[in-house]
């Protein structure tokens, strides 16, 4: 049961796959403005540069590029809050898009690959926020990672009172991150997390009622 449980995953702002192809070619060329402008040789920009582009294609080659970039970050600052935190989501990624037909993910040896990276996520997420309790980014990567987790690894809780505890500091905002919690691109992803906390049923809008 629990092998046969990926389908399910879901990250922040990862839509689901659409009907038609993702723009594979214009992601790409994000990804080589990226490396032209300022960006080349520094790892971390990299991995998460790779990172959303694996969140939005499914494609487990960029999963794996993040992977690497995130783990030679890791070497050069093994001391970042945000470096673990995006290494522990990118493992997510790559358990969520690792390149295995349904058929065989009951077989061990898939799925052990899988739940390897889903426990090499925890233990970097849980690591960031020890290292950060009060950086509002760090909580948010973990709660959008541990809510898109299937609930059978009993990560949900955690998730949700990371998400309830960042609520609390844009309603009270402290000083060194009211910047932050006021920005409106980070309250859409506070927003985009706050969704996969909802019961499935009120994932989907409901049809308007009819009129008699």
């Amino acid at each position: 049961m629990l092998l046969t449980a990926y389908g399910q995953m879901r990250l922040s702002a990862t839509p689901v796959p659409p009907t038609e192809p993702p723009d594979v070619a214009r992601l790409a060329a994000v990804w080589a403005e990226e490396k032209s402008l300022g960006y080349n040789g520094d790892a971390q920009a990299l991995g998460m540069a790779a990172f959303q582009i694996a969140a939005r294609t499914h494609l487990p080659e960029w999963a794996g590029e993040a992977l690497r970039q995130s783990e030679i970050a890791l070497e050069k600052n093994a001391q970042s809050p945000l470096v673990l935190a995006y290494l522990g989501a990118t493992h997510a990624i790559v358990a969520r898009d690792f390149p295995v037909a349904p058929a065989l993910q009951v077989f061990l040896g898939p799925g052990f690959v899988r739940l390897y990276h889903v426990w090499r996520s925890l233990i970097y997420l849980d690591a960031a926020v020890a290292s950060a309790p009060l950086d509002p980014v760090v909580r948010l990567v973990r709660a959008s990672t541990m809510l898109g987790l299937p609930k059978l690894f009993g990560q949900h809780d955690k998730g949700l009172a990371d998400l309830r505890l960042i609520q609390s500091w844009m309603a009270h905002p402290q000083d060194a991150y009211a910047g932050m919690l006021a920005d409106a691109s980070f309250q859409r992803e506070v927003l985009a997390v706050a969704v996969l906390a909802l019961p499935e049923k009120d994932k989907t809008p409901s049809e308007p009622p009819r009129k008699p």
